[in-house]
């Protein structure tokens, strides 16, 4: 089974459309659930912002599935992401965690579950990184 990709994301979305176009590029896209949390706007200034980054979340396709989670109260970015993160890794046991402005390689999607599947049973081995400037 392949790891679920969670997303946390916010009012930035033309960083979460270049982020989700590139996961969409991944030959394991196809294959994979994404998991979307969205959190919801801490000002009046940024509930259309908000609104808006859900809207296109729910034209995505490409994956799996979707889901979209859409949080009624602000729960701040740190919080948003560590809370949704954790609630995905109880059920699924593994994640693959993007911020809205990751934007991935092809192989991102196969390189990070193969070091999963690699790493599994190596208690040393917390987290799975992968960056270029």
């Amino acid at each position: 089974m392949l790891a679920p990709v969670v997303m946390s994301v916010y009012t930035r979305l033309e960083h979460f459309k270049k982020a989700i176009t590139a996961l969409q590029e991944n030959s394991l896209a196809i294959k994979s659930n994404l998991i979307i949390f969205s959190d919801a706007a801490s000002c009046d200034s940024d509930i259309e912002l908000v609104e808006n980054v859900r809207l296109h979340a729910k034209t995505i396709d490409g994956f799996r599935t979707v889901t979209l989670i859409e949080r009624p109260h602000n729960m701040g970015g740190v919080n948003n992401a560590l809370k949704g993160l954790l609630q995905v890794v109880k059920i699924f046991k593994k994640a693959i965690f993007l911020e809205d402005d990751i934007v991935t390689a092809p192989g991102f999607l196969a390189f990070m579950n193969q070091a999963l599947e690699f790493y599994k049973d190596d208690s040393s081995v917390t987290s799975i990184t992968g960056y270029s400037p």
